[in-house]
């Protein structure tokens, strides 16, 4: 950076473009705090219009640990394996829970769910959208958990499995990985 004069637009680009930057070794590698989380889910399902209750959004950051502007200390929040704890893991299970269920807006409104897949080209049936909303959520490396979640989304007997699913695929333990 100082045979460049300090050019911060430089190393930006220099590390994005990077091949180290998208090492295999790299990905996945990073724990998503509860914002990121919260956000990233409401990103990737496209339910942002409306937009959720941000009361509601901020009553579940701080059910999994993180009370949005009340950090610990004047250092912030810890980072890492310090959003994996016991109740955080159950936090962002209910939180799904209830994002699919539509209980993020008030009134209570039905998300649509089942629609996204439509929109983008996929097929109406609820089954082969896991795989896709899995590959929506966690990138083109399907998890193992494929089978369980197609079969225990099945066996809820509810009125969509398909957002009962994507309620599993949420609140699976490797799902909050960056």
């Amino acid at each position: 950076m100082r045979a460049r004069d300090l050019d911060i637009g430089w190393a930006v680009e220099t590390v994005l473009r990077s091949q180290l930057f998208f090492c295999e070794a790299n990905l996945r590698t990073r724990v998503q705090g509860p914002v990121e989380y919260l956000v990233g889910a409401l990103r990737a399902l496209e339910l942002t219009d409306p937009p959720p209750s941000t009361l509601l959004l901020a009553e579940w950051s701080a059910r999994m640990g993180q009370d949005l502007f009340y950090p610990p200390n004047v250092g912030g929040w810890n980072e890492g394996r310090s959003w994996l704890s016991s109740r955080a893991i159950v936090a962002r299970a209910n939180f799904a829970d209830a994002l699919v269920q539509g209980r993020l807006w008030h009134p209570t409104r039905e998300t649509q769910i089942s629609q996204l897949p439509i929109r983008h080209g996929q097929a109406a049936e609820w089954e082969p959208n896991v795989s896709w909303f899995a590959a929506l959520l966690w990138g083109d490396d399907a998890p193992e958990c494929l089978p369980a979640v197609v079969e225990a989304a099945r066996a809820a007997d509810d009125e969509s499995p398909l957002a009962t699913a994507v309620s599993l695929l949420l609140a699976h333990p490797e799902h909050p990985l960056a």
